[in-house]
């Protein structure tokens, strides 16, 4: 019954029918009620990225608006670069596979219809004969593909944008190769059989190469062991790291909480046999990375400005721009 009241409460206004179009009740009583923070607050972000509540719930806004909201709406517009990584490191540390799946989302709430103009990158090019002919800093796409709300891109890559209300993916690209910015993390391991024992001595070193004002959250590193270990004896360089033999699923597990960029961190592992078996050294590896970095895209795609023009509304709008990369799969063989 409250449901009811709710719809009814919208469509009338003083007795009389004031709304009757569904698309514009919906989100009356779609909204899903949270509890919010104090903007003081520190709250797990996309990915579990730490990051400053911004000053509005924005996922939980109603996409469609009266009247009496849009006058006392802030308008903000919220843009996330998001990359995706899939790696392949040889033995020899050879990088023999490395692609990136990128995209742009953007979340709009603005008054009325503005336009909107996103500057890129000047130097970008797209296609791999362009990939062939670019040097020095030039950013390189494979392929890029644009949300109809795109409506021209000019020879600066300044897009001019109608943006619709809400959540919605503005840009897809890929990218395949040389990264312009490298690796975000390099892995070193070494291995010592210690002969007529039983153990195997295991040792990682990670090395974080983003640029040092950035940081990496959630950084974990799997690494399989043999089927006859039954435990380990562990050495770790940090405080904020944690390291656990899962038993079941015969793998070592080694977390970071938290590791700046130009910064390194390493763990020695021994596997222990107590049933005095031979360990098989195929069985070991590959060790395996995931990771979450804030403010920081290995294509060094960046957004150099956003600006919103409309004559009927004259207001400045808030923007927020993140940059985030993560490990879809990020492997290095043993």
């Amino acid at each position: 019954m409250i449901l009811v009241y709710e719809i009814l409460d919208e469509m009338f206004n003083d007795g009389l029918l004031q709304l009757t179009l569904t698309d514009k009740i919906k989100p009356h009583v779609l909204s899903v009620p949270v509890v919010t923070q104090s903007e003081d607050n520190l709250i797990p972000g996309l990915f579990g990225i730490e990051r400053r509540l911004a000053p509005s719930d924005a996922a939980n806004k109603p996409v469609i608006r009266s009247k009496w909201d849009e006058d006392q709406r802030k308008n903000e517009v919220f843009v996330d670069v998001i990359e995706r990584m899939n790696v392949l490191i040889a033995t020899n540390g050879t990088i023999t596979r490395c692609s990136v799946q990128g995209q742009v989302t953007m979340k709009s709430f603005l008054i009325g219809c503005p336009e909107m103009r996103m500057a890129l990158n000047e130097d970008i090019t797209v296609g791999q004969e362009e990939r062939r002919k670019g040097y020095g800093s030039i950013i390189h796409l494979d392929k890029i593909s644009f949300h109809p709300c795109v409506r021209t891109v000019s020879d600066n890559n300044i897009l001019s944008i109608q943006p619709p209300d809400g959540e919605f993916t503005l840009i897809n690209y890929n990218l395949q190769g040389d990264l312009p910015h490298g690796l975000p993390f390099r892995i070193y391991t070494y291995l010592e059989d210690r002969g007529s024992m039983r153990d195997i001595e295991v040792g990682v070193k990670l090395r974080c190469e983003i640029p040092s004002h950035c940081h990496a959250v959630n950084v974990t590193v799997n690494l399989p062991v043999p089927k006859t270990t039954t435990s380990i004896s562990q050495r770790l360089s940090g405080t904020n790291q944690t390291a656990e033999f899962c038993v079941m699923e015969k793998k070592v597990v080694w977390k970071l909480r938290r590791i700046s960029g130009k910064n390194e961190a390493s763990a020695h592992f021994v596997l222990i046999d107590a049933k005095e078996h031979r360990h098989s050294m195929a069985d070991l590896g590959p060790v395996a990375l995931t990771f979450e970095i804030s403010g920081f895209v290995t294509s060094g795609l960046q957004i150099r400005f956003i600006r919103v023009f409309d004559r009927e509304h004259s207001y400045v709008p808030t923007r927020w721009i993140r940059y985030i990369t993560t490990a879809d799969s990020y492997v290095c063989k043993l």
